[in-house]
């Protein structure tokens, strides 16, 4: 992933009030916190500081990114993937982002998970007469049938992300003036043979996307009624999970967006992502350029340590321009002055000789812990990080 910097101008906002005793209290003051410029096309993030101590609010569905989604590669997908899509209604020159705070935590907890049986149900409502099962997945009554005949429950959302965007007027008031809603659907489901083997069932764009229509309808209903957002332009994207066992993450499918006083989904506009693994027929055939260049950097990087090196990577493209890849080289028990010498090596190799024209990441590893990352923007010089330990 790409650092942001954040270079500040403070913009004051200061209110005083009247004490009970006649003497006049100073209320904290706040600020909002922004950027100046934009970074490499990313948003620019508005801040609030009370009295001089600025901090980033993370988001409730923040908390959740861990729980429900099964790889990194998908956790940070998801999050970029939304403001990539962001970027059409609310635009990055006007708007500032902020984690979203709209959907609190054990709300997004009980739309997460199944729905009650009725049995369940009627149970629940025995002990609390008011209960409102609020689950948007089926319960466990619900069953379809997987492609070896095998009946299982399907769990279609896997998480929801909440982004907001603001807008700051010259004298420091900032507006809510989009949400961005991030639907993380399930693309393929884990479940065991009749045999015992590990078998996934995967869904198709269109049931993934009935399934997010649902979601969407009650997210939007509850911005728009319970937080007393009626007119603010509310952002959905559906975004397909990969398989647990995948090497490359999911990608969003699909988008709409609901404008003002809109509580319902109508139609989905399809997204043209794609996640291309390197190597493979896919990548060489849409970006072969990109796929080449992969190919004699793999070579390069294998002959540094023979027999013992292991180089993948994937390609993000966006409307089929490439806007990101990483690569991940595997290496097994080596020194730490190993690792340092190979990732000199691959910074030289990208900084000299292999242009890939986008932004890249490659990420050292020995099994499952990082020893180096090497990040660069493109056209610029690539920044380094060895991990000591």
């Amino acid at each position: 992933m790409i650092i942001m910097t954040v270079f500040s101008s403070a913009i004051f906002l200061t209110a005083c009030s009247q004490g009970t005793t006649g003497e006049t209290t100073e209320e904290p003051t706040e600020q909002v916190v922004v950027s100046k410029t934009n970074t490499n096309g990313y948003y620019r993030v508005a801040l609030t500081s009370v009295d001089g101590k600025t901090q980033f609010t993370p988001s409730p569905s923040r908390g959740l990114l861990t729980r429900y989604l099964t790889s990194r590669q998908d956790i940070e997908a998801v999050e970029k993937g939304l403001t990539r899509l962001s970027m059409k209604p609310f635009n990055p020159d006007t708007h500032y982002f902020q984690d979203g705070t709209n959907l609190e935590y054990d709300t997004l907890v009980s739309w997460l998970t199944p729905q009650l049986t009725a049995a369940e149900l009627a149970k629940a409502k025995e002990n609390n007469p008011d209960y409102i099962d609020l689950g948007l997945n089926p319960s466990k009554d619900v069953k379809i049938k997987t492609e070896e005949g095998v009946e299982i429950v399907p769990e279609y959302l896997g998480h929801i992300l909440e982004q907001t965007y603001v807008t700051v007027s010259n004298d420091g008031n900032a507006t809510l003036a989009g949400i961005s809603i991030g639907l993380s659907m399930t693309g393929c489901q884990y479940y065991t043979s009749p045999e015992g083997y590990d078998r996934y069932h995967c869904y198709d764009n269109q049931t993934l996307t009935q399934e997010a229509t649902k979601a969407a309808d009650v997210i939007a209903k509850y911005l728009r009624q319970d937080k007393g957002l009626a007119n603010i332009p509310i952002l959905f994207g559906v975004y397909k999970q990969a398989a647990a066992n995948s090497s490359v993450p999911g990608q969003y499918i699909a988008g709409t967006v609901l404008n003002a006083g809109v509580t319902t989904v109508s139609n989905w506009e399809a997204v043209d992502q794609q996640t291309l693994l390197l190597p493979s027929a896919a990548a060489t055939t849409n970006i072969p350029e990109i796929a080449n260049t992969f190919t004699g950097f793999q070579t390069q990087v294998a002959s540094y340590f023979p027999g013992n090196v292991g180089v993948v990577g994937y390609a993000t493209v966006w409307e089929k321009q490439l806007e990101q890849l990483y690569i991940e080289v595997n290496v097994s028990s080596r020194s730490y002055m190993e690792i340092v010498g190979l990732t000199q090596f691959m910074e030289a190799m990208v900084n000299e000789r292999y242009s890939f024209n986008t932004n890249l990441e490659i990420v050292v590893k020995d099994g499952q812990a990082t020893k180096a990352v090497i990040e660069k923007a493109y056209d610029e010089v690539a920044i380094v990080n060895i991990i000591n330990g």
